[in-house]
């Protein structure tokens, strides 16, 4: 029982971070930001972590094999290192996050939207 429980629960788990890997990988290519190479890491990363706990539901535990072990490992600092630079550029990223094409560094003070045309009547 308990190891069907640890089974599944690996399996969401996994399900999560692929959700959250490709939310990020979509924001990074369709989204103009200097996040971009951020938020491409924290995908691949996320992504890789995800496979990490597929491996966990064969080997019964995080820490077995070694390998798995530092893939974990490597994949929780990078985790931490694209958390830390979210952190430190909030503004970039809620604006990314929200979608909002305004203050933008590199087109500030540019018209960002294409004219529209009135319809004839």
């Amino acid at each position: 029982m308990i190891e069907t429980c640890h089974f599944w629960f690996n399996v969401i788990e996994a399900g999560i971070w692929f959700a959250i890997a490709t939310w990020f990988l979509f924001l990074a290519l369709r989204r103009e930001t200097s996040l971009k190479p951020s938020f491409l890491t924290f995908s691949v990363t996320l992504y890789f972590f995800g496979i990490s706990d597929i491996i966990e539901t064969q080997t019964g535990a995080w820490y077995r094999p070694f390998g798995l072990f530092l893939l974990k490992a490597l994949c929780v600092a990078v985790i931490a290192a694209c958390v830390w630079v979210f952190f430190r550029h909030r503004t970039e990223c809620e604006r990314v996050m929200n979608g909002r094409p305004d203050a933008h560094p590199d087109t500030a003070g540019t018209d960002n939207e294409s004219p529209r045309e009135e319809p004839e009547v």
